[in-house]
């Protein structure tokens, strides 16, 4: 005999509920599969992810409009209005402005009467200047900052450099003034001066007011540099190192003296002794140069000794220099930003104004030095030596206009150490010596025509979005199905949660690669240099990545959300947010971005696509291929990125959805990666030391727990008897849904003590009956039935449905049962049949037998006719019957049917009703209602549950029989009457009488059934109505919901 278990199971015990014996038969111990072998022959576990194939293909053909708009029209646009765009501003650009070929850095002079070349190209002193496409310049045009245009906004450039005084002429243009010597010749622009030297000739068209003065001027303040540096050196090398402190500054006078005496030699001679200025070792070498400071334009000019060297006698490494070049730099950045820019903003400003803004500008940036040295190694002895330099940029210090490119820092400082260390390390034979090094620049014909790639700009715009816009698109359709409950729909159908995300999965993937084919088929078409120039190889890699990411941010995403409409909101607005960032930090990072800012995906893929973008069509690089993703290239860093990122926020999303709260089911605290495998190591502890059993798992917590005897004396006899009927095995062999003594119940809360949802509550379902579940809200009806529908585990007790255990095979009582739930949860976009289709392959029906079931299906509910018909276009009671067909598919052995007529009208009520009544033959239905005339009409027996405990448990009859007070008497009458008519008709009623209602008009009692009192009330009712004033009466017998009333009090009702 099956007793109530007062101590843990052990699963051995199992056995004697799975194999019960019928009264005076043996063992049957496959209950289910020996009576009915029909599911086991015609199902088959293999079928849903073949039924969530066609449902998608289903799907997706109502989804047509989405999907040509979204899938093929959405990239196919973002190209076209690139290319349109760019096509259309190129027109514009060529129609309004004409364009000619010039010959920069020629062998034909164009100079000004200074001697130095003419920067102006619509000088008419220029050679050529009359002769189309025959112009020839002295110097080159470049676009510093990409090369992606010519001829407008370009930069102008010296073509030669000489870094050093003493350098040949091989050319009468670009090294005319060769042989100048002195002051002359010691400015700091290491350019060929003009004919007198700068400051001579600047001087001179000032005086003879010649319009190239302001030219000139403005020339040299950009050219001339003031190259100093910060200087150390590692231990035991500072005398190698030397020094070159700076010197007080000149005037014009002791200039032009120093000049005259620095012509001879215009350097020192190597030595480690300092002389009379403190110059000694490779230092101590460096070329000397004047930098001319104009305080207030040429009235006031001062020369600086350059260049000179600021020892930091505190850095211990390299690394302290970088320090000090930083808290220079911010010095720097704060003057400039605090200079009067009214000169370079007001259309009322004077050259003078010009002049004193460049002076001013130049002063403030004489305090950030050209670099830093650090010399770790010099050994004249082995001719070796080693030296660390450091430099830098900086956009706004470079906007100043007066401070050198990090590129000619570099050359004016690694030209001058070369020299020096020449005479340093052979300084027996060459401590004297000096090797003048210079640059030209080739010839080139450019155009003027302004040739802008717009396509290509507009498209670092546009492209991110033609190829992000699925993003949303997935994860509202992932939102949708949890929303409007479908995936948990699915669940309960026995569909496993990876197969479920892997169909979404490959579906999402095979949209992305339609998406992406439509994209890179118009961009290669429309002739866009991403599409046109980039390696299809490297186009292919990265958009495969990005397709994998969009889906996992998908997942992501859509574990966040709970409606879609937020979420398509939301997500859409990470998309815009994220482009524009993306674009923005184009300018922020001229370098390579730092790795945290790849942490996000989205910023990851849009770099890389505009880092690709670019170099298709800038001139000054080399458009992308499959060789160059190599490491340290930041393309290839990014897709590293992005395909660990797959991994991480698919690892994210997974932890996401265990942790945050769902309708249904469980979920895991936050901390459980952390704190479960310890759980886990305690548990497996308190069972060696409890032999095998966890007194603190929720099984025991369930046995150890003594359920309120307030509670379970509320248990009527009928209850107790079928406790009693299921311990000795006395119900059907047959029956396909079975428990015994199930709990369930939950760990305390906020110190409250254990909750119990249900309380030891055993009982059988028989085939052929209706088994109707009633009770108010609280009642653990819901946890019940999710206990065995698998949603939820039992704390204790055992369960057999169908011949399976509720516990060792949840995920396969799907196969025997069906479930129509509260509200009807269809997809809008697929037929009534599709619908029965899905759901008969996800409980494994063949080929050779899903026509089957589906046509009986649809004929059980009186649908065939409306098999092709969207569920969308359904009515509210056929939408029902769809759901109660769904409920039906297959050989269902248990069905549970929540509220199946919750909303209908009554004739809808009545066809469900009958539905319900023919479906019952061959399975057992278990029906959830609030409607007592629905479950007097539809149920053989009757639970009512309260506070988690059956209370009662039996037919209505019986119920009533029990529970009813007998029969209850109304009357109606007019105001005046009522009293006297209620004394009248007291008279008439048995004792035990008691008045239930009572209303102006109306009044209604209840009294017991006694012999012949009905008879007697009739007789009597008839003969004196008229005369006591009652205008009309009834009796009846007590109703089903006089009886829940009377079980359930108001504290029931109340229950949490």
């Amino acid at each position: 005999m099956l007793k109530q278990p007062d101590r843990q199971v052990h699963p051995s015990e199992l056995e004697i509920l799975a194999s019960p014996t019928s009264v005076g038969g043996e063992p049957d111990h496959k209950p289910a599969a020996q009576n009915d072998s029909k599911p086991e022959q015609l199902m088959s576990k293999n079928q849903q992810f073949r039924a969530l194939a066609f449902k998608a293909v289903s799907y997706q053909k109502r989804q047509m409009f989405t999907n040509i708009c979204c899938i093929c029209m959405c990239p196919l646009m973002m190209v076209v209005i690139s290319a349109g765009l760019g096509t259309f501003i190129n027109l514009l650009i060529a129609r309004s402005a004409t364009s000619e070929n010039i010959l920069f850095c020629g062998n034909n002079a164009s100079l000004n009467d200074a001697g130095f070349p003419i920067w102006n190209i619509s000088d008419s002193r220029i050679y050529g200047s009359t002769v189309t496409d025959g112009k020839s310049v002295n110097y080159y045009s470049w676009s510093a900052s990409d090369g992606s245009f010519s001829g407008l906004g370009s930069q102008k450039f010296p073509c030669v450099r000489w870094f050093g005084q003493k350098f040949p002429q091989f050319s009468s243009i670009y090294e005319r003034n060769y042989a100048l010597t002195g002051f002359s010749k010691m400015d700091s622009t290491f350019l060929d001066p003009p004919d007198y030297g700068w400051i001579t000739e600047i001087g001179n068209l000032y005086t003879s007011g010649q319009s190239d003065y302001i030219t000139l001027y403005s020339l040299f303040s950009q050219f001339q540099t003031n190259p100093w540096l910060l200087s150390a050196a590692a231990s035991g090398y500072s005398t190698y190192l030397g020094a070159r402190p700076s010197l007080s500054s000149f005037t014009t006078t002791n200039a032009y003296t120093y000049g005259t005496t620095n012509a001879i030699q215009p350097y020192q001679s190597w030595t480690q002794t300092a002389d009379s200025n403190g110059y000694f070792g490779l230092l101590g070498t460096l070329e000397n140069r004047l930098y001319a400071n104009f305080s207030s334009g040429l009235s006031s000019v001062s020369y600086n000794r350059i260049p000179y060297a600021q020892p930091v006698s505190t850095a211990s490494s390299d690394n302290d220099l970088d320090d000090q070049l930083s808290s220079l730099l911010s010095k720097v950045i704060t003057g400039l930003a605090n200079l009067n820019k009214t000169a370079i903003t007001s259309k009322s400003a004077t050259k003078a104004d010009l002049i004193a803004f460049y002076a001013s500008a130049a002063q403030v940036t004489q305090i950030m030095p050209y670099g830093a040295l650090w010399l770790n190694n010099f050994n004249p002895s082995t001719l070796s030596m080693s030296s660390i330099l450091h430099f830098g940029t900086d956009n706004r210090v470079s906007a100043s206009g007066s401070f050198p490119t990090d590129g000619l820092r570099q050359l004016l400082m690694v030209t001058q150490l070369d020299q020096a260390s020449l005479r340093g390390l052979l300084s027996s034979s060459y401590g004297s010596a000096t090797i003048t090094q210079g640059i030209r620049a080739f010839p080139q014909v450019r155009s003027t025509q302004i040739s802008i790639q717009a396509g290509a700009l507009i498209g670092r715009i546009l492209y991110p979005f033609g190829v992000s816009f699925l993003l949303p698109i997935f994860t509202i359709m992932l939102v949708k199905e949890k929303e409007d409950r479908i995936y948990i729909m699915m669940k309960l159908n026995g569909l496993k949660g990876s197969l479920y995300y892997a169909s979404h999965y490959i579906v999402f993937y095979v949209l992305y690669i339609l998406s992406t084919i439509v994209f890179i088929i118009a961009g290669s078409r429309s002739g866009l240099t991403f599409f046109t120039q980039t390696d299809m190889g490297v186009i292919v890699i990265l958009f495969f990545v990005w397709g994998h990411v969009q889906i996992v941010l998908a997942f992501f995403f859509s574990t966040l959300f709970n409606k879609s409409r937020i979420a398509l909101v939301l997500v859409f607005l990470v998309v815009l947010v994220g482009v524009i960032i993306s674009l923005v930090s184009d300018y922020i990072f001229i370098g390579a971005a730092p790795s945290a800012y790849f942490i996000w995906p989205p910023f990851a893929f849009y770099r890389a696509l505009g880092l690709i973008n670019t170099a298709s069509y800038v001139t000054t690089k080399q458009p992308y291929k499959l060789k160059a993703l190599v490491q340290g290239d930041e393309v290839y860093t990014t897709i590293c990125f992005l395909i660990g990122e797959v991994f991480v926020y698919g690892f994210v999303s997974i932890y996401l959805a265990l942790v945050i709260p769902s309708e249904f089911g469980t979920n895991l605290k936050w901390h459980f990666p952390v704190t479960m495998p310890y759980a886990y190591y305690q548990k497996s502890k308190r069972r060696r030391l409890n032999r095998g059993v966890d007194p603190l798992s929720e099984s025991q917590l369930a046995l150890a727990v003594t359920i309120d005897e307030s509670e379970t004396k509320y248990e009527d006899i009928d209850v107790k008897a079928e406790k009693t009927r299921i311990e000795m095995l006395d119900y059907p062999k047959d029956a396909p849904l079975v428990i015994s003594h199930m709990r369930k119940v939950y760990p305390s809360r906020k110190g409250l003590g254990p909750k119990f949802a249900v309380k030891d509550v055993s009982f059988a379902a028989e085939i052929g009956q209706v088994f109707g579940l009633l009770g108010p809200n609280g009642a653990g009806k819901t946890t019940l039935i999710s206990i065995l529908t698998g949603l939820y585990t039992p704390s204790s007790g055992h369960g057999i449905m169908a011949g399976y255990d509720l516990r060792a095979d949840s995920t396969d009582i799907c196969k025997v049962m069906g479930i129509c739930p509260q509200f009807d949860i269809l997809w809008e976009d697929l037929t009534v049949e599709e619908h029965l289709y899905f759901y008969a392959r996800m409980k494994g029906a063949t080929k050779q037998v899903e026509d089957a079931y589906v046509n009986q299906a649809l004929a059980n509910v009186s649908l065939t006719s409306l098999r092709f018909r969207l569920s969308k276009r359904l009515s509210g009671g056929e939408k029902r019957r769809l759901s109660i067909a769904i409920a039906l598919i297959g050989t269902p052995k248990v069905v549970f049917l929540d509220e199946p007529t919750t909303g209908l009208d009554p004739e809808v009520r009545r066809l469900i009703w009958s539905i319900v009544h023919e479906a019952k033959k061959d399975k057992a239905v278990i029906l959830t209602t609030h409607s007592m005339e629905e479950a007097e009409a539809l149920c053989h027996r009757i639970g009512i549950m309260a506070k988690g405990t059956m209370r009662c448990l039996a037919n209505s009859l019986r119920l009533k029989e029990l529970y009813g007070t007998g029969f209850r008497l109304f009357f109606n009458t007019m105001a005046q009457d009522t009293v006297g008519a209620s004394k009248w008709v007291e008279g008439l009623l048995p004792s035990g009488f008691h008045k239930v209602d009572a209303f102006t008009t109306m009044t209604s009692y209840e009294f017991p059934s006694t012999q012949s009192a009905i008879s007697s009330i009739f007789s009597s009712m008839e003969a004196g109505k008229a005369k006591n004033g009652i205008l009309d009466w009834g009796i009846s017998q007590t109703s089903l919901e006089d009886v829940f009333i009377k079980i359930i009090s108001e504290d029931d009702a109340n229950a949490d």
